[in-house]
């Protein structure tokens, strides 16, 4: 027994040693899984037009309209993007927790951080909505940031960026700028939060 326990223990010592020494001699690791990176700037292509309020699973909303259009624009995610969660932000007169706020002049309903619009349904009788919000990671699962955020349009009378002129999309409806995603809506000022 006691011969046993001396080859563990050697055992033991010499990997230990060993680890030491590979520690010492290999790089510094780069990046970990709990670290958050911040979106590349081309994160969102291929935007398309679709009918309804919900894009596919690997996409975000970057443009709606909400009125008799009834249609959106998605954007496929780049880079090996995915989806890493989903949250339902709920509509903010009806919900029953505290809705999420973003931007000013006016606030508009938004996602929580790092959050992106993938889609929203109108609920109650007026221009309520509840928004499907999804934050994204890297291929290899780092959770994804971002860094850049800007209200599009303030007001009724700021139609903000157009579809047409940014995108080249029809029908014309308002959308955030090239490089960027809805992670908030106004829909009775026509008003976007818009981030990357």
């Amino acid at each position: 027994m006691l011969k046993f326990a001396n080859v563990v223990c050697a055992g033991v010592l010499a990997l230990s040693v060993g680890c030491a020494a590979n520690a010492e001699t290999q790089d510094p690791e780069v990046g970990t899984a709990t670290e958050n990176l911040q979106l590349a700037p081309d994160a969102f292509v291929a935007p398309h037009v679709i009918n309804g309020f919900r894009c596919a699973a690997n996409e975000v909303m970057i443009g709606s309209h909400w009125g008799s259009q009834q249609k959106s624009i998605c954007a496929v995610l780049n880079h090996g993007y995915k989806v890493l969660s989903q949250v339902i932000d709920p509509a903010c007169p009806l919900a029953p927790r505290p809705c999420t706020k973003v931007g000013s002049n006016p606030q508009v309903h938004g996602c929580p951080p790092d959050y992106f619009i993938q889609g929203y349904n109108r609920v109650g009788p007026g221009d309520d909505e509840e928004l499907v919000c999804v934050s994204l990671q890297t291929a290899d699962n780092q959770a994804l940031t971002y860094s850049r955020t800007y209200q599009d349009g303030r007001g009724p009378n700021d139609n903000g960026t157009k579809s047409t002129t940014e995108y080249g999309l029809s029908p014309e409806m308002h959308a955030c700028r090239k490089g960027y995603a809805m992670a908030g809506l106004h829909q009775s000022q026509n008003d976007l939060w818009c981030a990357n």
